[in-house]
């Protein structure tokens, strides 16, 4: 039998998680000794879901006013998702200037960081893989491919928009 505190408990907990992030070079390696880490927190966070239900409302409103999707729609949500990992950043360390000193973590350092394509790939990985926060689950689909042969597999036929968006 379980008990309703722990149960609430235990969702209240997952929303709390945090992990740290450390992005590699090119070479696979981190980024100075001691190495750049980012401390985040995951996607089922009330940051990362008060996000991702505004995004999902825009586009419910705009399905039901039967508006295509359009480039506009696809760069918005390239920003969703910027503004989404933002907001799931608590901290980082050893992040300098070229003179020393710590890189302040605000919302335009972040933004300077986060919106580098090679970054957004580690990173994006990263938050979107519950094992990496401890919890159990798949990773969700990194490429179009991955994404297609997931809703194959679960029988998904792919109309809902936040099919791979959270978790």
């Amino acid at each position: 039998m379980a008990n309703l505190n722990t149960v609430i408990k235990s969702y209240e907990y997952a929303r709390k998680v945090s992990a740290w992030f450390t992005p590699l070079d090119d070479k696979g390696q981190p980024h100075g000794d001691p190495p750049f880490r980012i401390h985040l927190l995951s996607r089922k966070s009330d940051e990362w879901r008060q996000l991702e239900r505004a995004w999902q409302a825009g586009a419910v409103v705009r399905r039901a006013n039967d508006q295509p999707l359009t480039v506009r729609d696809a760069n918005s949500y390239e920003q969703h998702l910027l503004k989404s990992h933002i907001a799931i950043t608590l901290e980082w360390e050893n992040l300098t200037t070229d003179d020393g000193s710590p890189v302040p973590v605000s919302p335009v350092t972040l933004t300077n960081l986060y919106s580098d394509l090679d970054f957004q790939e580690q990173l994006y990985s990263f938050t979107a893989n519950p094992k990496n926060y401890g919890m159990a689950g798949d990773v969700e689909p990194q490429t179009e491919e991955e994404d297609a042969e997931k809703k194959l597999e679960s029988g998904a036929n792919g109309a809902s928009l936040s099919a791979t968006t959270s978790q």
